[in-house]
């Protein structure tokens, strides 16, 4: 199907898939619940087949197939199915094979067991059982299993059926070593854990006729229950126990339970790769625009003191001018060691120092090759002095990442006044 790898399906796709499989069907496929596709399916308008509609065709018999309806809303033309992508047959991965529903046989005695199931049943003789009537081996580097006395023979034989049948379809089994039983299961890179437990329940005690207050015990009842637990739990099934079918004939569809639970798990995890990936490309991006937006006010508070001071360099340039012709209109040419001629000199020695646009400046504008900015050496561009500027006249060396990471640099030029 197309779209399969991005994680999204067309309305005619999905339209085609509900009128194709049945619902429990593609739940499983697509790791949703029975519920959540329900609800992506009613939000995009795909009708979908009603009660009876199945049993109509597995019996050969015509039903009625209503058309897809165009709708208005662009956005809802792509369909998502939950926050998982939907997977491709293309791909190869060890948990997309389909999973086998083949029957695990079930021996009536003990022939040659697994050598962790030996190992297990070696302790289990030697448990005591608990408050519950329970035995359990009390060591590392076995099985997860407690059960009644009378129930060992028959969770060795479960357990023998189960662990061999699965290294056989290339999962691997291996025995917790946290200092209690645990039983690991690996398909890929997923793993889960799985118990073999037996129910309890409570039964009233009657001590006697005459006595008011109701007592219990808590008893095995015979009954045997497998268990998964890890990886994401939604639309997957993690028990399995004895009720109108035993467990001896449940066996394929536990590992098969396990491999789309493999398959959810790793959905989940790419698509928390992939989640991480865009959150760290937007940091990325965010400070980066950010670092731009400061480099730009920088400028721009760089630029106005720049064309401040031109404008009192040309000034006093102007004024000093504007002194000569009055003096020289006055009282002829100035003599070249006068206190007025020093005085001029002075002025216009002053107005250089102060122009940006002068050669001999670090700072003049606009700044040469490889002069960035740099606001006093802070980030948030605030200068000392009481909010004047401040500083020595620099040329630093280019901006680069490993330089200046975070910070935005700039010349920032001496006040005339504090440090000519």
């Amino acid at each position: 199907m197309n779209g399969e790898t991005s994680g999204t399906l067309t309305r005619d796709e999905l339209y085609e898939l509900v009128w194709s499989h049945p619902m429990s069907q593609l739940s499983r496929r697509y790791a949703i619940s029975d519920v959540g596709l329900a609800k992506v399916r009613k939000r995009h308008a795909v009708p979908y087949p009603p009660r009876g509609y199945w049993a109509k065709v597995r019996n050969g018999k015509s039903v009625r197939k209503p058309p897809l309806l165009k709708i208005d809303d662009p956005s809802l033309q792509n369909v998502r199915l939950g926050n998982k992508p939907i997977p491709s047959r293309d791909v190869d991965s060890p948990t997309r094979e389909k999973p086998r529903r083949e029957p695990v046989p079930v021996p009536d005695t003990l022939d040659h067991p697994h050598p962790l199931v030996e190992r297990t049943l070696k302790h289990l003789s030697r448990s005591r059982p608990n408050e519950e009537g329970l035995v359990a081996p009390k060591v590392e580097r076995c099985l997860a299993v407690q059960v009644a006395p009378d129930s060992v023979d028959r969770a060795a034989r479960l357990l023998d059926a189960l662990v061999k049948a699965a290294e056989a379809r290339g999962f691997k089994i291996a025995p917790g070593d946290e200092g209690s039983p645990r039983t690991w299961i690996s398909i890929a890179e997923e793993r889960f854990s799985l118990t073999l437990t037996e129910t309890i329940e409570r039964r009233e005690r009657l001590e006697s006729f005459f006595h008011s207050i109701r007592k219990y015990d808590r008893v095995p009842t015979g009954r045997l229950v497998f268990r998964v637990e890890g990886g994401p739990t939604s639309g997957q099934r993690r028990q399995w126990a004895d009720g109108q079918k035993r467990l001896e004939t449940r066996l394929g569809s536990i590992l098969a339970g396990v491999a789309n639970a493999a398959e959810a798990s790793r959905l989940w995890r790419e698509e928390n790769d992939r989640r991480e990936k865009r959150r760290q490309e937007e940091e990325r991006r965010r400070r980066e625009a950010e670092r731009a937006k400061r480099e730009e006010e920088a400028r721009v508070v760089d630029f106005d003191r720049k064309q401040a001071r031109w404008e009192q360099a040309e000034r006093i340039r102007s004024f000093a001018a504007a002194v000569r012709r009055n003096a020289e209109l006055q009282n002829g040419p100035i003599p070249p060691h006068g206190e007025l001629q020093r005085s001029l000199d002075w002025a216009l020695a002053r107005a250089d120092r102060l122009d940006p646009l002068n050669a001999d400046r670090d700072d003049r504008w606009p700044p040469p090759t490889g002069m960035v900015v740099w606001i006093d050496g802070r980030e948030n561009g605030s200068w000392p002095y009481g909010g004047g500027y401040g500083g020595t006249p620099i040329a630093p060396p280019p901006l680069s990442a490993e330089a200046d990471p975070e910070g935005v640099r700039s010349t920032v030029p001496a006040d005339d006044d504090r440090n000519a």
